[in-house]
């Protein structure tokens, strides 16, 4: 009842548990079977007798009622056992693991299936909160077993859930909600909650400590935080009629004064997704942890978790950490296969493959760099790493605060003296999260109590991990956005702000846990980067860290060319980073096509290409779109604006590398490629004008998972490929049919046609002059019903 615990959620005939667990993924078992009664609320503890028959009962109990022939028995607190059918607790099998301290989790039994009998007398019924205990005298052998066996295997759902246990809902009645005073309910909020800055600073102290476990960093994060208790607070809904306590005994599942009682707790409840951010936030709070512990048990915690006991996991035990045949190289070339072998691997072999290949040295070295982390200066120190205490408890308390303001409850409205803000007016209310709380850091820093115990330079490093800088780190590691789209608004953002290089790897490490705690589990490591994120799209991220930090210092060009030779250096058999007029083209297509059998391919593709298309790939990839700016390998023209070919990697690389075409489809894309730039330098002029340096976009989402056969053939059907202009910062690749090429309507100012076919076809069945025309794409190209039908046939 006090979970909103139904029947409607049962796990009915022929679901599994880890259905079930889905239902209310967050935390819901956690938090139901660490009752309040027993005072503890880590996932060590234990069901008492009280809550555990109750709880198994709805767990056990089907949709079809107590007469289906797969429900279950279940007695409150009149000793007999609780049974269940196998079907119902059908779990996923998991091998067995061993806890990296060398204690065994403990094994999972499955209560036996009651007899035919039972169930025809079987009651379904819970217990309400004032049911005393019964004594463990009082309770048979045979029920203590399956109470036990139902423990384990709660036990184990819980470990798959992972979720933490939920603090106390705090409500906050609609009379103060309108009576807050500027700028949000934060104000009224707060109030309710308290910060100890003193715990903070333990925690960042002893955070490397080789006895600081897991369970202690937790009971220390949810007494040193106040404001992560903001994801729990809800406005008190009164509409809902009031239903009296229940009378002693058992209530009937699905009767109208449980529905009433149960609609007026869900209504009270926090919302799902503020649950969720909570559970999120606690994910970040443990992938700072295991990080900080890198050399010590980080590295395992950070990629199994921890069992019931708080202690730290390690592989499965048949399933030994084996090196994939990359090993730990970080190039792209192996970043392209990992990806390939990732999606075929089990949950098993990705726990074990992220630990073995991952680049901790690397992601320490992030640490320092973000002055997280420091080198002993004692020889005679155990631990060859030092956590910065004043450091560590800044990017606590960013932690801690940075989603609050997904309750849309706290959203601050911008005050007429602080109008306009980033955009928004006077009154306005700031529904962007990461601008709602810069807006609140800006101007009341004080109520936040974390924020405001912070030393100055600390909370300036805080502010700037909300500013907007609008980088994408996923244009970087494929190479396809020029310097301007890249790094532009980041630049601007750190020489406003007079950021250093260390904020800028602050900012990194942050952005790491964040996303590492996107997947609300934190009892079972980063399950984000471990199951879900490519382990080879993460070394390139790690990769590029240690040179994105030095933009505070170096130009955006410099910052961009510096990776594109470090990631061909990386490539095995390439040789030399090339230099002179096609070497920064050559160097962003090498990473965008990602596989290495492309890789090696593609310098031998360039030579294939025509001298016209050669041309234009060198001349638009050189460009930067930074006045006064070039790269050193090569100078391309000045001018703009500058074209990002939005999907330009996914469409280089898919169906491109297929036994005996590879080198024949390259280049055929390729010249695609170079149709692309051709036709948007018509639409978009160059103009020599330093003032002209903006970026371009170009989605070529209609063809980026096409064969070159189909973008081939789709002439044969009477369409044809058309890039068009959508505003003067856009541009589409659309599919258009042929004869809307002779519409009154055709204006060469907004559309051109792409000359997507094969030249030989094209050559042989239609003359030289219309050729010509469709080759240029300047004018109509039709003039009469004859050379209407040949084009349509061709």
């Amino acid at each position: 009842k006090r979970h909103g615990l139904h029947q409607e959620h049962a796990c009915g005939p022929g679901e599994s548990a880890h259905e079930l667990v889905q239902v209310k993924k967050v935390g819901l078992l956690n938090s139901a079977a660490t009752s309040a009664e027993s005072g503890d609320r880590g996932p060590s503890s234990t069901i008492s007798s009280r809550s555990a028959q109750p709880l198994a009962s709805w767990l056990f109990s089907t949709k079809n009622g107590p007469d289906a022939a797969s429900s279950s028995t279940a007695q409150s607190g009149s000793g007999a056992p609780i049974a269940a059918p196998v079907a119902c607790l059908a779990m996923s099998a998991s091998p067995p693991r061993v806890a990296a301290a060398g204690v065994p989790p403990p094994t999972t039994q499955l209560p036996s299936a009651p007899s035919a009998s039972s169930h025809a007398s079987a009651k379904p019924a819970i217990s309400t909160s004032d049911d005393p205990p019964p004594k463990s005298a009082d309770i048979p052998n045979s029920s203590k077993a399956e109470s036990r066996r139902i423990l384990q295997v709660l036990d184990e759902m819980k470990r798959d859930v992972g979720a933490m246990p939920l603090p106390h809902t705090a409500r906050l009645r609609h009379d103060e909600a309108k009576a807050a005073p500027a700028p949000s309910m934060l104000t009224v909020a707060m109030k309710r909650f308290t910060s100890d800055m003193t715990r903070t600073k333990k925690i960042a102290a002893r955070i490397r400590d080789r006895d600081y476990g897991a369970r202690e960093y937790y009971d220390d994060i949810t007494a040193a935080f106040g404001e992560i208790k903001l994801y729990l607070v809800k406005l008190e809904d009164t509409s809902a009629p009031e239903v009296p306590p229940p009378a002693r005994g058992a209530v009937p599942l699905g009767s109208a004064s449980q529905a009433a009682l149960r609609a007026r707790t869900e209504a009270n409840a926090p919302d799902l997704q503020n649950r969720t951010e909570y559970q999120r936030t606690m994910g970040a709070f443990f992938a700072l942890y295991w990080l900080m512990r890198i050399g010590i048990d980080g590295e395992d915690g950070f990629s199994f978790g921890v069992d019931n006991e708080w202690n730290v996991l390690g592989a499965r035990v048949d399933e030994p950490p084996t090196q994939t045949p990359e090993g730990r190289a970080r190039s792209s070339a192996v970043a392209a296969n990992a990806q390939l072998s990732f999606f075929a691997m089990n949950p098993v072999q990705k726990e074990n493959a992220f630990r073995t290949n991952i680049a901790w040295d690397k992601l320490r070295d992030l640490l320092k760099d973000a002055g997280l982390l420091k080198r002993s200066s004692r020889m005679s120190s155990k631990d060859e790493w030092l956590a910065v205490p004043e450091r560590v408890a800044s990017m606590l308390v960013l932690t801690a605060i940075h989603d609050i303001m997904k309750c849309e409850m706290l959203l601050p409205r911008v005050q007429p003296e602080h109008a306009p803000y980033n955009g928004f007016r006077a009154h306005d209310v700031i529904n962007d999260h990461d601008v709602a709380l810069g807006y609140v850091l800006d101007h009341y820093g004080s109520l936040l109590p974390s924020y405001a115990a912070l030393p100055k330079n600390e909370q300036a490093s805080i502010r700037f991990t909300q500013a907007k800088i609008g980088f994408n780190h996923g244009w970087l590691v494929q190479g396809e956005a020029p310097p301007v789209a890249l790094f532009s608004k980041f630049k601007t953002v750190l020489q406003s702000e007079k950021v250093t290089p260390a904020d800028v790897a602050y900012y990194f490490v942050h952005w790491l846990t964040d996303l590492a705690g996107a997947e609300p589990t934190p009892l079972r490591g980063s399950q984000k980067f471990v199951q879900r994120f490519p382990h080879a799209v993460l070394a390139s991220f790690i990769d590029s860290f240690s040179i994105v930090n030095q933009l505070a210092i170096e130009s955006e060009t410099r910052i961009f060319e510096q990776y594109l030779v470090q990631r061909w250096l990386e490539i095995p058999r390439l040789g030399p980073a090339p230099r002179g007029e096609t070497s920064i083209a050559l160097m962003r297509l090498v990473i965008q096509v990602q596989s290495l059998p492309l890789q090696l391919s593609l310098p031998t593709a360039f030579t294939h290409l025509p001298p016209e298309d050669l041309r234009v790939l060198c001349d638009e990839m050189a460009m930067t779109g930074i006045d006064g700016q070039a790269y050193d390998r090569y100078k391309a023209p000045p001018g703009g604006p500058v074209f990002l070919i939005y999907y330009a990697p996914a469409f280089l690389r898919t169906n491109t590398a297929t036994e005996g075409r590879t080198l024949p489809n390259l280049v055929s894309k390729l010249r695609m490629l170079a149709e692309i730039y051709r036709r948007a330098r018509i639409l978009w002029p160059r103009s020599e004008s330093s003032a002209d340096t903006r970026p371009v976009t170009i989605r070529i989402d209609m063809i980026k998972d096409a064969t070159t056969e189909s973008i081939h053939d789709v002439h044969s059907w009477g369409e044809v490929y058309m890039l068009q202009k959508s505003n003067e910062n856009e541009g589409r690749v659309d599919k258009q049919p042929l004869y809307s090429l002779v519409d009154s309507s055709f204006d060469n100012a907004e559309r051109c046609l792409l000359a997507f076919w094969r030249q030989e076809d094209i050559i042989v069945t239609i003359d030289a002059d219309i050729l010509m025309e469709l080759e240029q794409a300047n004018s109509l190209l039709l003039a009469n019903t004859k050379k209407t039908s040949t084009a349509v046939s061709c």
